[in-house]
């Protein structure tokens, strides 16, 4: 049991808040069993006996929790792609300013421009 929650850690160690695993053991002492499912990776414990709606309760917490995750993960990525538009749109406005900055009138050219347009 142990083993094999380190290995699925180890082989899904960024999918690990999305792989949800519920560690069930008759083993004694249950707490300290808990606290060993959780330090090898488990993301709850369940000692033996138990009641199933105890489980099945778990086991809805775990998917609405991995689906809330992966809504997040989905908004994070989408604010990065947004992120990354802005700055390169901030960019292009900023070469922009400078190819245009050449081309600016100075004050008089200015004054004289209104004064042909009244």
């Amino acid at each position: 049991g142990f083993e094999v929650c380190v290995e699925i850690r180890k082989t899904f160690e960024q999918a690990h808040a999305q792989l949800p695993i519920i560690m069930v053991s008759a083993r004694t002492p249950v707490d300290t069993t808990a606290i060993k499912s959780f330090q090898t990776g488990s993301t709850d414990f369940l000692g033996k006996p138990f009641h199933p709606e105890v489980l099945r309760h778990k086991v809805k917490v775990a998917l609405d929790i991995k689906q809330d995750v992966a809504i997040s993960a989905s908004m994070a990525h989408i604010l990065r792609e947004a992120t990354d538009r802005v700055s390169s749109a901030e960019v292009r406005a900023k070469e922009a300013d400078s190819k245009l900055a050449p081309m600016q009138l100075s004050s008089t050219d200015q004054e004289e421009l209104r004064a042909r347009m009244e």
